[in-house]
C-alpha cells in the first residue's frame, strides 16, 4: 500500500501485516528513491516532520505490541504532552477556560465541540508510521468523579483504556513479558511496572461501564468500519496540567481487504 504525506512531496510504499511493517520505497515527484538517508533529512528544532520521524525516530514496536501495552495498564511510558494552544490558557493570567454552567459534569460522548480539541501528537509514541496518535484534550474531567468505591483505587492507579474496530479480543496482558524487550530503550522492565491486581468479573464490568462514554466517543469519531483503535486515559495523578485531561487514541486505518473494498 501507499501512504502519502499531505505536508511533504513524498509518498511511501509500505508492506506490512497487522504486526509489522517495512518501508520499501519513498516516491517523490521526481520518481522512486531507494530510501531516505539521515543526511537527506536534517533534524530541525521543534516538532518533527513525517520524514524526520521515519529516519531519525524509527518505530520500536508493532501494532500488536502496542495493543498489548495498552491492555496491560501501565506498561507504556505514558509521557505528558503539552496541551494545544487555545485550550490550556484562554485567559491572560494563564487560568483554565471557564466551563459553562450547563456543561456535563464529566466527559461524555456528547460533550460540546467547544470543550474539546483533537490534535495529532507532535511527538507520537514509537508506533509504526501507519498508526495515527491523536490526543483528545478537554477541560472536563474524563474520569468520572463519583467512581464506585470497589474500582476507585484501580482506576485512579491505572486509568482507563479500551479498543474499537475489531471483532478479535485484544492481546492478553499475560503476554506482556514477550513484548517488554521492545521498551528496553526506555528502561522499562517488569519489576518497574505498577499494576493493580486482577479485578473480579463484577469489577471489570464496572470499569467497562465507567469507560463507556469515552468508548462511544472514539467509536463515533473513528468509524469502526474504517478504523481500528486502541485508546487510554492517564489517571489524574499523571495529568500534565491539573484540571485539563486528555485521551490518547492510536488509530490504524483498515486495509481494503478488511473493509471489503478490494483494490
Amino acid at each position: 500500500m501507499f501512504y502519502c504525506d499531505p505536508d511533504s512531496r513524498y509518498c511511501y510504499a509500505l508492506s506490512f501485516d497487522l504486526d509489522d511493517m517495512t518501508i520499501d520505497a519513498v516516491i517523490s515527484k521526481d520518481g522512486i528513491t531507494p530510501s531516505l538517508r539521515p543526511e537527506d533529512v536534517p533534524l530541525r528544532s521543534g516538532p518533527p516532520t513525517r520524514e524526520e520521524l521515519l529516519v531519525h525516530y524509527p518505530h520500536k514496536f508493532s501494532w500488536a505490541q502496542l495493543k498489548t501495552f495498552v491492555n496491560s495498564g501501565s506498561a507504556l511510558e505514558r509521557h505528558s504532552e503539552e496541551p494545544p494552544q487555545g485550550i490550556e490558557h484562554s485567559d491572560s493570567d494563564g487560568s483554565l477556560p471557564t466551563i459553562p454552567a450547563d456543561a456535563p459534569k464529566y466527559f461524555t460522548a456528547d460533550t460540546p465541540p467547544s470543550l474539546i480539541s483533537i490534535i495529532m501528537n507532535d511527538w507520537p509514541y514509537s508506533v509504526p508510521p501507519e498508526i495515527e496518535h491523536a490526543l483528545i484534550w478537554t477541560c472536563l474531567p474524563v474520569i468520572p468523579p463519583d467512581l464506585p468505591p470497589s474500582i476507585a483505587p484501580r482506576v485512579l492507579q491505572d486509568g482507563l483504556w479500551g479498543f474499537t474496530g475489531s471483532n478479535l479480543p485484544p492481546p492478553s496482558p499475560s503476554t506482556l513479558h514477550e513484548c517488554l524487550p521492545a521498551l528496553s530503550d526506555w528502561n522499562v522492565t517488569a519489576d518497574k511496572l505498577i499494576r493493580s491486581p486482577q479485578g473480579t468479573p463484577e469489577e471489570d464490568e464496572l470499569v467497562r461501564q465507567t469507560s463507556s462514554e469515552i468508548d462511544a466517543f472514539v467509536r463515533r469519531r473513528w468509524v469502526e468500519s474504517e478504523w481500528e483503535t486502541a485508546w487510554f486515559v492517564n489517571p489524574p495523578r499523571l495529568q500534565s496540567v491539573p484540571g485539563l485531561a486528555h485521551i490518547h487514541v492510536f488509530a490504524r486505518h483498515k486495509s481494503p481487504e478488511e473493509t471489503g473494498g478490494g483494490y
